[in-house]
Order: structure tokens, then sequence, then C-alpha cells
């Protein structure tokens, strides 16, 4: 249960020089069984791709400025039965090196 029959992930990554570099990335799952959270009978769970995009800029040796895009394109799907993932979100940060 919960472990799909055929499952991976890819990443791209390219550093551009200058400090920048970027990637894509996607995560996908199909043919899942569960168990449905209502009433417990065994379900076969949707397929699911999820796409990322992310970015740094070194702006010095100790910091950095770091963005990413996770599922891309909003798709609605569970990991678990009864419980949906996140959609669309945007995060940024910034790491210092001491």
């Amino acid at each position: 249960m919960r472990r799909p029959r055929q499952s991976g992930s890819l990443d791209l990554w390219h550093d551009f020089g200058n400090g920048f570099s970027a990637g894509t990335g996607l995560v996908f799952a199909s043919d899942r069984m569960d168990v449905n959270a209502a009433t417990f009978a065994t379900v076969r769970d949707e397929d699911y791709t999820v796409v990322r995009l992310y970015g740094a800029w070194q702006v010095t040796p100790r910091v950095a400025l770091k963005a990413r895009v996770e599922n891309l394109l909003d798709e609605k799907y569970e990991q678990v039965n009864g419980y949906p993932m996140l959609g669309l979100g945007a995060f940024a940060g910034v790491e210092v090196k001491f």
C-alpha cells in the first residue's frame, strides 16, 4: 500500500556563471493503491506529476539569495488518500555562511 508501482524524479540544473544558477525538477508517481480515508476500502489513487523551479544568486562568497516555486502547475494530488497536498507555492530566502 501507498508504494507506487512506477515513480521517479528528475532534476536539471545549470550554473550560468557570475554566481547565477537555476534548475527545474519533477516528481511523478503512478499505479498506487491506498486505503480510502472514509470507508477503509482499498482504492486506486490518481497518478500525479509535480514540477518545481529554483534558482540562486551567489552575491558574495558568504551570501546567497535563493528562490523556488513548488508545484508550478498547481497539481491537485494526494500522496495519502484523504490528505491533499499543497498547491502552488513560492519561497525565497537568504543564505549566510559564517
